[in-house]
């Protein structure tokens, strides 16, 4: 998440700069990308490591958005996916809400664009409430969250004026029917002062997590300046290191939130109390990049984007410059995606800069034990994982969408 700059106006070349410096990460994935192929006979540890060997389906028991399916709506931007206790499912688009049968038909529209009950600007996060196919929908631009039946019945609406909600932080539904919401608490703020930075000079910010339910805001974390201080919830350095591939990666499950780094693979479980439960640590194992690798990777990297793509001016000197002043980093990443699924297990894909068809995805439990390996198509986005089931996003060389729900078989 970008943090907003400071009142002053900015010149072309410095509002590049700062946008460059965070988000540097991808000039990282380059980096990784060229030191995994030339370590292709040093495979992770991962692939081999023990435990039970958990997989999908060969063929999904379900495909939305397939176009040969009578009636089934042109799928785009999904958001979010959920099943149902009734086997139903139901996807949400920018400002549309889809309900589908338990074999995959299409049955309709719950609600529809607009301002009025039961219509939506923008479905913003989704709530599957616990023991019912009733759900809540959060729409930031019309500032309300709509309780409502999986047909389309309007149960309740809260209004969010004046909830402090976190606006522009990653908001995740809870099966209680609150939400959680994460974010940089400058840009919660709305902060327009300059960057914070700790002795080393490097910028630090303050991460915010919150709770909102129909009747309260509760903060239920808070890190000043890349230091956790509420003492309950143990002392983590959350410092915000931006360049070459180091990030902070954020997962939110059924009353857990996970928080880690991808370069080390190690997770910190926190409970919706603000207390901090257990570490998982990944079992993949790390490799230094060489010099080569490195100068090779930032060729490709000014090859790819020594142009304004907007412009079309020359950046080239710029981004040497950003190049030369930004952190080097010694190893691979561990991982680049964290997920739970429904039973508070923990989720981790083992980073591969170059995939072949299948990625490997590490399975912990809350207590930090190692549970299985899972194969899942590297281009498989995670919309929910259940005890039986695992829902997911893919997108063809046209980017067009189809959701499939796959059976998840622990052997």
């Amino acid at each position: 998440m970008e943090r907003p700059g400071g009142n002053a106006p900015r010149t072309d070349s410095a509002r590049l700069k700062a946008t460059l410096e965070w988000a540097w990460f991808p000039v990282g994935f380059l980096l990784l990308a060229a030191a995994c192929t030339a370590d292709s006979e040093n495979p992770r540890s991962s692939h081999s490591m023990a435990g039970d060997r958990w997989e999908l389906s060969q063929v999904p028991s379900v495909v939305l958005g397939d176009e040969s399916a009578d009636g089934s709506p042109f799928l785009y931007r999904i958001r979010e996916g959920t099943v149902l206790p009734s086997g139903k499912i139901v996807l949400t688009q920018p400002q549309e809400v889809l309900r589908y049968a338990r074999n995959g038909d299409f049955e309709g529209y719950i609600g529809r664009e607009g301002k009025g009950p039961g219509e939506f600007s923008i479905t913003t996060a989704m709530s599957r409430l616990s023991g019912s196919d009733h759900i809540r929908i959060m729409d930031l631009l019309n500032r309300r969250v709509t309780t409502m039946t999986s047909q389309g019945e309007v149960l309740a609406t809260w209004p969010l004026e004046g909830r402090g909600l976190p606006f522009g932080s990653r908001i995740v539904g809870q099966p209680d029917g609150s939400f959680i919401g994460y974010g940089w608490k400058s840009w919660l703020d709305r902060h327009q002062g300059p960057p914070v930075r700790n002795r080393a000079g490097a910028r630090v910010d303050s991460v915010l997590v919150l709770r909102l339910t129909d009747s309260a805001v509760d903060t239920v974390s808070l890190w000043e300046g890349g230091v956790r201080v509420t003492a309950r919830a143990g002392n983590m350095n959350l410092t915000r290191t931006p360049p070459l591939g180091r990030r902070l990666l954020t997962a939110i499950g059924p009353g857990i939130i996970a928080h880690g780094y991808n370069d080390d693979g190690e997770f910190h479980l926190i409970g919706l109390d603000g207390v901090e439960s257990n570490v998982v640590r990944m079992l993949a194992e790390r490799r230094e990049i060489t010099d080569r690798e490195r100068s090779e990777a930032e060729r490709d990297f000014l090859s790819r984007y020594g142009r304004n793509p907007l412009s079309g001016e020359d950046q080239e000197s710029l981004l040497q410059e950003i190049i030369q002043d930004a952190p080097k980093p010694r190893f691979l990443p561990m991982v680049d995606d964290a997920v739970f699924d429904s039973e508070r297990n923990l989720w981790l894909r083992v980073f591969e800069p170059d995939p072949d068809e299948e990625v490997v995805w590490e399975v912990h439990s809350e207590e930090g034990v190692f549970l299985a390996r899972v194969l899942l198509p590297f281009d498989l986005e995670i919309l929910e994982i259940g005890g039986t089931y695992l829902l997911g996003l893919q997108k063809d060389s046209l980017d067009v969408e189809t959701v499939k729900k796959f059976e998840l078989i622990k052997g």
